[in-house]
């Protein structure tokens, strides 16, 4: 895992040891104190501050894809069972697994009402209660632009998807469309994981190992 200045994008440190059980690394979320990493079968608490390992919770999941915080709790995907996992980042005990029914969950974030979560097989993106689990609505009309929808991120006014298909599909938050980001200047190869960090959207492109930058609002 490895950690960038989000003011001039240099280097601050890449975290490999093998104590933190990183196996190929997918989702991050940060709790307002500490930065969570899903990965094989687990899920890695890392201290912000410098780098260092706060626990490994191994229990429940078996392929941890997207994380997200809803101000209390932490919420993390299962690639394969079609659930999302709500657990206490103070103890990390599991809360509840509400399972929506989906092919594989994957992206997952919240708008500071409800959370939004993606399923790579359907090409839908759904809007869910985050206080009792049920499903708003779900978007999968084509002209969303969806293709194995692999993360979602909220910047404050604006759903951001991330397709495989080397484009971002930006939503209003009433789920209609505002447009779909693609093209050159993105640079967009294989983008995956995504996050905002009060200023600028950040995508990682897997197949071309390097990372787009985007103005937020």
């Amino acid at each position: 895992m490895t950690e960038v200045s989000a003011s001039d994008g240099s280097l601050v440190r890449v975290i490999h040891a093998a104590r933190y059980q990183l196996q190929g690394p997918g989702g991050v979320a940060f709790d307002r104190h500490n930065i969570w990493v899903a990965s094989n079968f687990s899920v890695t608490e890392i201290r912000a501050s410098d780098g260092s390992l706060v626990r490994v919770i191994t229990d429940g999941f078996t392929l941890p894809g997207g994380m997200a915080f809803d101000g209390a709790h932490m919420g993390v995907t299962d690639l394969m069972n079609g659930t999302v996992t709500e657990f206490s980042p103070s103890t990390g005990a599991t809360i509840r697994t509400v399972n929506l029914g989906f092919i594989r969950t994957a992206g997952l974030a919240f708008d500071g009402q409800d959370l939004w979560v993606t399923d790579l097989d359907a090409n839908e993106v759904a809007e869910v209660d985050a206080a009792t689990g049920a499903i708003v609505r779900t978007l999968s009309a084509a002209r969303y632009g969806f293709i194995v929808p692999s993360g979602v991120i909220v910047d404050g006014s604006h759903l951001f998807v991330v397709n495989g298909g080397d484009t971002i599909t930006e939503l209003n938050p009433d789920g209609t469309l505002v447009r779909v980001l693609s093209g050159p200047s993105y640079r967009f190869n294989g983008p995956g994981g995504s996050a905002y960090d009060g200023s600028h959207i950040w995508v990682t492109n897997e197949t071309g190992n390097s990372v787009t930058v985007i103005q937020g609002p």
